[in-house]
C-alpha cells in the first residue's frame, strides 16, 4: 500500500505528501513525531522512474521531530552543538552504522550523514548554536537589504526577535541519494520497482529507531517504550461518491482531496479510556480472527457506540480502522437518502457490493453507519421506504456474519430509537457507551487539543502560559464534550488573535483566559439547548 502511494504521488504536478505517521510522544526530549512520504515530479527529464507509464520522479521518507520544551528552555535552547552532534555520531557508529559529522553540511548548519547498504540518511540539526542562527540571519537580511534575489525565512523575523534570540523547534531523518550524501545538493532517490522500495522502507525503518535511540542517549536519557507504525494514512473509497456515480448519467469527478480523511489513531483520543479500551479490544479481534476461530469464540461482528453528541464515537471508529490497517467506509443518512421510490434501499446495497469488492481485493473494511438512528429508526411507526432500507440493512449485516475481513460500527446520540431488530446478538453484538468526560478526562482532552494547535503554529513556544491548570479548567467545564473542549481551545485562541490584530500585545494563553471563554461557551451551550439546537442524550447529557 505505501509502495503503490509512493508510485502515485509522484504523478503530482510538482510535489506531493502523505503522512503516514504522526505519534504524541510528550517526554523530556520530544513532544511529536511526523513522518511523510513525499514525492517530487520531474517535469524536465532530469531522472526517469523506471514504471511503464515512464512517469519522471523521485520520492523520500522525512522524518520531523518536534523537540520538547525542556530543551527548547534549556540553555543551548534546542541547538545542537558540535560536542552533542559528535556523541550522536559516536553512539550510531558504536552501533555498527556509519555515520559521519558534518558541521557545515548546508550554510553553517550541521547533519550527521549516514549510510546503510547503498543507501543514504541525513539526521539534520540545523545550526550549533543560536548565535551561529542569528548571524545566517543577519547575513539574509543584510543581502535583501543590498538588493539581493534571495526572498529567505529571514523576512519572517524582526530584528528586536533576533536580539532576544531563537531557539530550535526540531531535527529530521530524510533519505537522500548519494549526491545528496556526497554534495549537498538537493536530491532523493528514484523509485524504481516494489522491491528495491519494500528494502529502501525497512532499512529508513531500522536508522529512524537508530537515530532517534541515539539522540536520547545522548541527552542521558531512554528513549519511551512508544510504537510509531508507519502506515497510508486513511483513504476511504468514498463508498457514497462511488454509489451516486454510478445512478447518474455524467459520472462524479473525484479529486485525491476528497478521497483523503483525517487520520485519527488512539493516541488521539483522550478523556475516553473505558470507550477506547474496548476499540482496541475489537482491533485484536479483526487482526487475528484465527486466534478466535482456533478457541470456537464468535469475533463481534457488530458494534454500537451510543452517548451524547460530540463524545468522540465518530473518531473511535475512525482510530479502530487505522489500527486494523483497514479501508473506512462512513454512511450517514444524507449519503444514501433520496426522494426517488426505492433508491435509498438500492444505496443502502451498494454500500454492502462495495464493501464485498474491496474484501475480494485483499483489503479489511469497517463499515461505519453514523446516526444510524436516522438511517434505520424503528419500523413500527416508519414509511414503507424506510422499512426497505432497514430491511436491506439486517439482510447485508447477517450476510456478513462469516466474513471476518468486515466489521460493522455504527454511532447514535439515541439508541431507543434504533429499530430493535439491530441490537440482537449476532447484528449489533456490543453496544459500547461513550460518555460526557470527567474532570480529568476533561484535562486530557484539553491537553490533546493545546498540542494540536501548538503544532499547527509556527510560535509553539509561546502559545500558552507554561503553568496553566488543566485540571483547574477540567473542574469548570463540567458537561463539555470533546467537541465543545476542542471550541474552547480554538475560540479562546481566536479571541486573543482578534485583539491582536486590533493592536494588543499577544501574551501566552493562561488559564484564567480558558475559564472565562468555558463559562462563555457554558452559557452559549444552554441558551442553544433552551432553543432547542441540542438534544439530551440517552443520559440525558
Amino acid at each position: 500500500m505505501l509502495f503503490k502511494i509512493a508510485r502515485n504521488i509522484v504523478n503530482g504536478t510538482q510535489e506531493s505528501f502523505n503522512e503516514i505517521s504522526s505519534t504524541q510522544i510528550n517526554d523530556s526530549v520530544f513532544t511529536k513525531e511526523s513522518t511523510v512520504l513525499r514525492g517530487f515530479k520531474i517535469g524536465w527529464g532530469r531522472e526517469k522512474l523506471g514504471f511503464e507509464s515512464g512517469v519522471e520522479g523521485t520520492f523520500h521518507y522525512a522524518t520531523d521531530l518536534h523537540l520538547s520544551r525542556q530543551l527548547t528552555d534549556s540553555e543551548n535552547h534546542g541547538y545542537f552543538s558540535a560536542d552533542k552532534a559528535e556523541k550522536i555520531e559516536q553512539i550510531l557508529v558504536e552501533k555498527g552504522i556509519r555515520a559521519v559529522y558534518d558541521n557545515n553540511f548546508f550554510d553553517g548548519q550541521g547533519a550527521i550523514k549516514i549510510e546503510r547498504d547503498g543507501f543514504f540518511f541525513e539526521l539534520f540539526l540545523g545550526y550549533p548554536d543560536r548565535r551561529s542562527n542569528e548571524d545566517a540571519i543577519k547575513r539574509e537580511v543584510a543581502e535583501e537589504e543590498a538588493g539581493g534575489e534571495e526572498d529567505g525565512y529571514a523576512k519572517t523575523y524582526e530584528l528586536p526577535e533576533i536580539a532576544e534570540g531563537l531557539v530550535n523547534n526540531s531535527i529530521s531523518l530524510d533519505m537522500i541519494n548519494r549526491e545528496r550524501y556526497e554534495t549537498g545538493r538537493e536530491g532523493y532517490p528514484i523509485l524504481e520497482d516494489e522491491a528495491s522500495f519494500i528494502r529502501a522502507t525497512n532499512i529508513y525503518v531500522d536508522i529512524y529507531k537508530q537515530a532517534v535511540t541515539a539522540v536520547y542517549e545522548a541527552e542521558g536519557k531512554t528513549a519511551p517504550d512508544k510504537t510509531v507504525i508507519f502506515r497510508p494514512s486513511i483513504k476511504s473509497e468514498d463508498a457514497f461518491t462511488k454509489i451516486a456515480s454510478t445512478s447518474r448519467e455524467l459520472p462524479i469527478s473525484v479529486t485525491a482531496e476528497q478521497l483523503q480523511t483525517e487520520a485519527i489513531g488512539f493516541e488521539d483520543i483522550a478523556g475516553q479510556d473505558g470507550a477506547v479500551a474496548e476499540a482496541k479490544r475489537l482491533v485484536l479481534a479483526i487482526n487475528h480472527p484465527e486466534i478466535f476461530e482456533k478457541r470456537g469464540v464468535k469475533r463481534p461482528k457488530g458494534i454500537l457506540f451510543y452517548g451524547p453528541p460530540g463524545t468522540g464515537k465518530t473518531l473511535i471508529a475512525k482510530a479502530v480502522a487505522r489500527e486494523a490497517n483497514a479501508e473506512f467506509l462512513q454512511v450517514s443518512v444524507a449519503d444514501i437518502g433520496t426522494k426517488w421510490y426505492g433508491e435509498s434501499e438500492r444505496l443502502m446495497q451498494e454500500v454492502f457490493n462495495i464493501a464485498n469488492k474491496d474484501v475480494a481485493h485483499g483489503k479489511k473494511v469497517v463499515l461505519f453507519f453514523d446516526e444510524i438512528d436516522s438511517l434505520a429508526p424503528s419500523r413500527e411507526d416508519s414509511h414503507e421506504a424506510t422499512r426497505k432500507v432497514v430491511a436491506t440493512l439486517l439482510q447485508n449485516m447477517d450476510g456478513m456474519k462469516a466474513n471476518p475481513n468486515v466489521t460493522i460500527l455504527a454511532a447514535t446520540n439515541r439508541p431507543q430509537d434504533i429499530d430493535p431488530a439491530l441490537k440482537r446478538p449476532g447484528r449489533f453484538d456490543k453496544l459500547i457507551p461513550v460518555v460526557l468526560p470527567n474532570a480529568e478526562g476533561r484535562a486530557a482532552i484539553l491537553k490533546v487539543h493545546m498540542e494540536r494547535a501548538k503544532g499547527n503554529s509556527t510560535d509553539p513556544n509561546n502559545m500558552f502560559s507554561p503553568d496553566i491548570d488543566l485540571a483547574g479548567i477540567g473542574q469548570v467545564t463540567d458537561g463539555m464534550s470533546g467537541a465543545d473542549l476542542a471550541n474552547l481551545v480554538n475560540l479562546t485562541l481566536e479571541d486573543k488573535t482578534m485583539a491582536e490584530l486590533q493592536g494588543r500585545v499577544w501574551i501566552p494563553t493562561t488559564a484564567a483566559e480558558m475559564i472565562q471563554t468555558a463559562k462563555r461557551l457554558g452559557l452559549l451551550k444552554e441558551e442553544r439547548r433552551r432553543i432547542g439546537f441540542i438534544q439530551p442524550g440517552p443520559n440525558g447529557g
